[in-house]
């Protein structure tokens, strides 16, 4: 979150205005993004489910022969528009 209000403070600095200018969406829905001005729009990510396929893989490969250091996870991630990405655009 440290990154995003950097981000903002610069862009208000410079006069470059969220979301009219620019959209700045973070990572990992910190409880603070939607209390920010503007409220910041984030990748809402399952961290329990994303811990629990890790660990249960971890206790797969410890019963493998090899270890394949090369795994591919997906899970379903959520984006939760906010006020610093929403900004709509006349169509005139």
């Amino acid at each position: 979150l440290e990154r995003e209000f950097k981000t903002t403070r610069s862009c208000r600095e410079r006069g470059i205005r969220i979301p009219e200018d620019l959209a700045v969406v973070g990572v990992d829905n910190n409880r603070i993004s939607k209390y920010i001005t503007p409220t910041l729009s984030t990748v809402n990510q399952p961290k329990y489910t994303m811990g629990a396929l890790i660990v249960e893989k971890l206790i797969d490969s410890m019963n493998e022969d090899q270890f394949s250091d090369r795994r591919v996870f997906k899970v379903d991630s959520e984006l939760l528009v906010r006020s610093s990405s929403s900004f709509q655009r006349n169509s005139s």
